[in-house]
């Protein structure tokens, strides 16, 4: 009669898994988890690493299992002799996570192991090789060996708590000053806004509620009688800034008497000061000026560059990015500009 087989090889290797998969369980009280046939390209389970408390910790090790007499006939005077292929080595070298080897004794419900390690493999030709130590059977006190391939646990939640927490006053902040001292604009220094625009992109939310909210400070120039955009150090640095800060032209702000934008495009454009026009709110001496138009074309178009790169990588639409041009171009001008 015709009929399929259930051959003995196939037996051995579900036998061999029984065995591991109980010593994993019983032994080293962890969890072990198959990996379906059709995912499997030479890793057939994964160990989860559980804590003593009974926490499960997100770490695993990958198993490769062989079973049977015949992976126990090749030996040296430290362990049994395993042989495979080159594209099976290149595999495991380049898994996520630790690779072990394991070689199941059915007979003697025994497995031994090692750890796919590049430097513990020798060359055969067009395969490798590698010892399983006889020293290294699969069992409680393998924990503490297992354990030096997986990187440590962190508790990730106190860590979080502090950024969520920054990111909370972030968004309860009304306007978002921050300032820069004279030191940072003589050596070209962006780290800290460039920390901190970054920041404010963390999350969506944190883009929406900050858009039109941030407003710079140079601070150090109080003595020097010359207006900021006069000072060519400031006009350096302000330059620079532009081409190294992402999102400056959606975040800053154009609220009346915050200051840095107007000062970023007085340093493109030809300025004539008309006269003292007091004392804004927050303390900022005004003045009223006139300038040549064509001349900050090339802030505009700084501006735009910005704008349209942030916007296209945040997915923030055209209409907004529209109101957002239209508002500065207005606040800069004091003219409707329509786009």
């Amino acid at each position: 009669m015709k009929l399929p087989k259930y051959q003995k090889k196939t037996k051995l290797g579900e036998d061999g898994i029984t065995i591991l998969k109980r010593i994993v369980e019983t032994k080293l009280e962890w969890i072990y988890r198959t990996n379906h046939q059709e995912h499997d390209f030479g890793i057939d389970a994964y160990i989860d690493i559980i804590t003593n408390q009974g926490q499960v910790t997100g770490k695993s090790i990958a198993i490769q299992v062989k079973s049977g007499d015949s992976y126990f006939k090749e030996k040296n005077k430290f362990g049994w002799v395993f042989r495979d292929d080159l594209s099976h080595l290149n595999y495991y070298l380049n898994f996520q996570s630790p690779v072990i080897l394991v070689l199941v004794n059915v007979s003697l419900n025994k497995a031994f192991w090692c750890h796919i390690d590049p430097n513990k493999t020798e060359s055969t030709g067009v395969n490798w090789k590698i010892t399983v130590p006889f020293k290294h059977r699969l069992s409680s006190k393998s924990k503490p060996e297992l354990l030096k391939f997986v990187s440590p646990v962190k508790d990730y939640i106190p860590q979080l708590e502090h950024y969520w927490n920054v990111n909370k006053q972030l968004m309860n902040s009304g306007i978002l000053a921050l300032v820069v001292d004279k030191s940072e604009v003589l050596n070209s220094d962006y780290q800290n806004l460039d920390l901190v625009f970054n920041r404010m992109q963390a999350t969506p939310e944190l883009i929406e509620k900050l858009e039109n909210k941030v407003d710079i400070w140079i601070d150090g120039y109080n003595d020097d009688e010359r207006e900021l955009y006069k000072i060519e150090e400031v006009k350096i640095w302000i330059l620079s800034f532009m081409e190294k800060i992402s999102g400056w032209s959606y975040f800053l702000s154009t609220s009346q008497g915050l200051a840095f934008l107007k000062l970023m495009f007085l340093c493109f454009i030809n300025v004539k000061e008309i006269s003292d026009s007091g004392i804004s709110d927050i303390g900022i001496e005004q003045k009223k000026v006139d300038f040549d138009m064509k001349s900050g074309q090339p802030f505009f178009a700084l501006f735009f560059k910005d704008l349209n790169a942030f916007t296209d990588k945040h997915g923030i639409s055209d209409d907004e990015n529209i109101v957002i041009c239209e508002r500065v171009m207005k606040e800069l001008t004091g003219k409707e500009i329509k786009i």
